[in-house]
């Protein structure tokens, strides 16, 4: 069998406690629809782009808040990140060569620092090629306690090897609080 060995498998957890929430993994799991069962030659390339689309309410997806220019906003497949960097992570622990690849430009929390791979359809991608000498299957499910995984299968060829990634934070930066007077708002409120 082609895809006989698990070359990976890496899991995130989200919440649904919001309609934000709830929304964002609504916008996973139909990523995950999409890249489940996709298959790649050897020497093909990955574009997550390409793959899942454009994030638009006509495609099915949702509005829920995500990164952009710095600042939280409401897009059209917020929380879609969620699936990049968890499959990027399972990409990692699979050796696979990564071409095309950035972070975001605040932390995330549902993967290591330095360990996420933001998208923004038309602007950001996330690319790899199946650098094996075999065709890979990206095997992909969300499950009832909200968690995305991502299995790679393939041949492994190198049955005694393991893959780890470390990281040291190197610099923290305090982020500035400004505060700006809302006659919207009950007095004493702040978000």
């Amino acid at each position: 069998s082609l895809f006989r060995d698990t070359l990976s498998e890496y899991g995130t957890k989200f919440s649904t406690s919001t309609e934000n929430d709830a929304n964002r993994a609504d916008n996973i799991k139909k990523a995950v629809e999409v890249l489940n069962g996709l298959i790649l030659s050897p020497g093909e390339n990955f574009s997550f782009n390409k793959v899942v689309g454009p994030r638009t309410e006509e495609a099915g997806y949702k509005p829920a808040n995500g990164y952009a220019n710095g600042k939280v906003v409401q897009s059209f497949g917020g929380g879609i990140c969620q699936a990049s960097s968890t499959l990027y992570n399972s990409v990692l622990l699979a050796d696979l060569k990564v071409t095309e690849r950035v972070n975001h430009m605040f932390t995330v929390s549902y993967v290591p620092y330095g360990r996420d791979a933001t998208v923004s359809y038309g602007e950001i991608d996330f690319q790899f090629i199946n650098s094996t000498k075999w065709p890979i299957k990206i095997e992909a499910w969300t499950t009832k306690d909200n968690m995305v995984f991502f299995r790679i299968k393939g041949t492994n060829e190198n049955p005694g090897r393991t893959v780890e990634y470390t990281q040291n934070i190197i610099k923290t930066m305090d982020f500035p609080i400004h505060c700006i007077d809302d006659p919207e708002l009950p007095e004493g409120t702040n978000i």
